[in-house]
């Protein structure tokens, strides 16, 4: 572990914008009052012209602060999911600095092996694998969310776990309202499941309008609510819905982030039951689901698929509800899910527990000030 007395100075060297998880490390390090902290937003002096000229001198800025910064540094931040070219680690590396890697996720898996939108072969995945390689390597530590997660993407990244000096800091979930569970607290005479995410094939999204279909032709009363991110990926999700006659029952909406606060309002005053991911990529068998982590903090119930990380971080028989990746397992596990209440309820606050004791931001804190040697 690093010894805070050999850090007063901290970079980050990566976008900080967007990811909650960044943003909780970035407070953590503000917050304590031996440490100077400093971060590039890339945008800032490009945003303010369409000028070719001004947007050039303005790179040449940005990249010019950077590397003032870093040569002031005592600790360089690889903050998750991070973008940088890796010039900017190897230099790094090479000034000897101290060097935090918040891994996260395997670029080279997501874009490469998971969603498959870059070719195995091409100039760009050998480049995210190589940064992937690097990076691991290169963290004093190299923070991973659970260990099935550092074995994966060690393993497809062709490093070996002996030379990466890691450790594991779960997901930090930001506190969130809890929520009303309508049906379940018979509030409401319909219940309402609902996913978010991205429409990307790890959350198996075909699977979950099957197992609508599979309900309504069961004769099960229910609403399920999609809210993706993007209405042009969505178009064959919301064609499938159509196809199989299920418009009235299942409503695609795109406009429903935590960020705008929208997500968060109609789960916490609608949503009864969540679901999880159920691909059938070999990252889907093996991570641990941001959603998850989001419907504990609410104390909202979830069916997923079991994967590895969620064995190592929970108890699956207490904490979750588990199904088989198939949509007439899943309609069958919703119907017992609604069918005892009493039940439900207790895996909700089974799952709420979980949320304060492995994933809040102050569980999240006791694993930094592990690292840093901070009592």
């Amino acid at each position: 572990m690093v010894s805070n007395k050999e850090i007063r100075t901290v970079l980050f060297l990566g976008p900080i914008l967007g990811s909650y998880r960044t943003q909780y490390l970035l407070k953590y390090f503000k917050d304590n009052p031996i440490f100077s902290v400093f971060y590039v937003d890339d945008n800032f002096f490009t945003r303010k012209s369409n000028s070719f000229f001004n947007r050039l001198v303005g790179a040449l800025i940005r990249s010019l602060t950077q590397l003032l910064y870093l040569l002031f540094a005592d600790l360089i931040v690889v903050p998750a999911m991070t973008h940088k070219n890796l010039i900017w680690y190897k230099l790094a590396v090479f000034l000897k600095k101290n060097i935090l890697v918040d891994f996260y996720i395997s670029m080279y898996d997501t874009y490469v092996l998971d969603r498959e939108t870059v070719s195995l072969e091409s100039k760009e995945a050998l480049a995210f694998k190589e940064r992937d390689f690097y990076l691991m390597k290169s963290g004093n530590p190299t923070i991973f969310l659970n260990y099935t997660e550092l074995k994966y993407y060690a393993k497809i990244a062709d490093c070996a776990r002996e030379q990466i000096n890691y450790k594991i800091v779960p997901l930090c979930i930001e506190p969130r309202d809890k929520g009303s569970l309508p049906y379940l607290n018979v509030l409401s005479d319909v219940p309402v499941i609902c996913w978010w995410g991205s429409y990307i094939p790890l959350h198996g999204l075909e699977k979950i309008i099957e197992m609508a279909s599979n309900l309504n032709d069961r004769g099960f009363k229910f609403k399920l609510f999609l809210f993706g991110n993007n209405d042009k990926l969505a178009a064959p999700y919301i064609e499938l819905i159509e196809n199989k006659g299920l418009s009235s029952i299942v409503t695609v909406a795109n406009d429903y982030t935590f960020a705008n606060g929208r997500l968060e309002e109609f789960l916490k005053n609608t949503c009864d039951l969540s679901l999880g991911s159920f691909g059938d990529s070999e990252k889907a068998k093996k991570v641990f689901i941001n959603k998850i982590g989001d419907s504990f903090a609410m104390s909202i119930p979830v069916l997923t698929m079991e994967t590895d990380a969620l064995k190592e971080l929970i108890n699956i028989e207490q904490d979750i509800f588990i199904s088989l990746n198939n949509p007439e397992n899943m309609a069958q596990k919703v119907m017992e899910i609604f069918g005892d209440v009493e039940k439900t309820l207790q895996v909700a606050n089974n799952g709420y527990e979980k949320y304060n004791s492995v994933f809040s931001p102050k569980q999240y804190y006791k694993h930094l000030n592990e690292i840093f040697n901070i009592v």
